[in-house]
């Protein structure tokens, strides 16, 4: 749905962003920037092979540090002239404090869905290749997503962290996507 905004786009889902292990205030000489791009190929093949000349890439980047190098990668997954970007990573919620070491400005949203219902939508999704994982070991999951998201948005404050229920947003998207983008500091567009 945001990605429908014309200033906004949300790739898919990356899996890569707090295990980096790149200080993200650090300067990032060319072969740093190569094995970092190599790094995020392994973690998600999708992002493999992104930046065809390494060299005018690292050329282009403003300031070559880790935020920058990751800023001008989604910019690669994203239309053009668009300018926000964001990422849907799930299992994000569980690194909110890292992923906002590296962009300190970011706004996070925190999509709740009842927990039921993420846990058979998760079985479903995942009981053929991890049949150990039974509906008990899914609600311990969604409970210990919840509760760090939660606790890391306490702390963070209402400025970086926005709680969205699933239901709600199904309910009554409008209202809920109207909220959405004020938080964002975005005006609501309907489309």
């Amino acid at each position: 749905m945001l990605s429908s905004h014309p200033r906004l786009h949300v790739p898919d889902e990356t899996g890569f962003l707090p295990f980096l292990e790149t200080d993200p205030r650090a300067d990032l000489d060319p072969t740093a920037v190569s094995s970092l791009l190599q790094r995020i190929g392994e973690r998600n093949r999708f992002w493999d092979g992104l930046v065809s000349d390494e060299a005018a890439f690292y050329a282009r980047l403003p300031v070559p540090t880790l935020p920058f190098v990751l800023d001008a990668l989604y910019r690669l997954q994203i239309p053009p002239d668009t300018p926000r970007w964001g990422d849907k990573t799930p299992s994000y919620v569980q690194y909110i404090a890292q992923i906002q070491a590296i962009f300190p400005r970011a706004q996070f949203i925190h999509l709740i869905r009842d927990g039921r219902d993420a846990a058979l939508s998760a079985r479903a999704k995942w009981g053929q290749a991890k049949p150990y994982m039974d509906l008990s070991d899914l609600l311990r999951n969604w409970v210990r997503n919840v509760q760090a998201g939660r606790s890391t948005g306490h702390q963070l404050g209402p400025q970086s962290y926005y709680e969205v229920r699933y239901e709600t947003l199904i309910t009554d998207p409008a209202g809920t996507l109207q909220a959405l983008c004020t938080y964002l500091g975005e005006t609501y567009d309907p489309a």
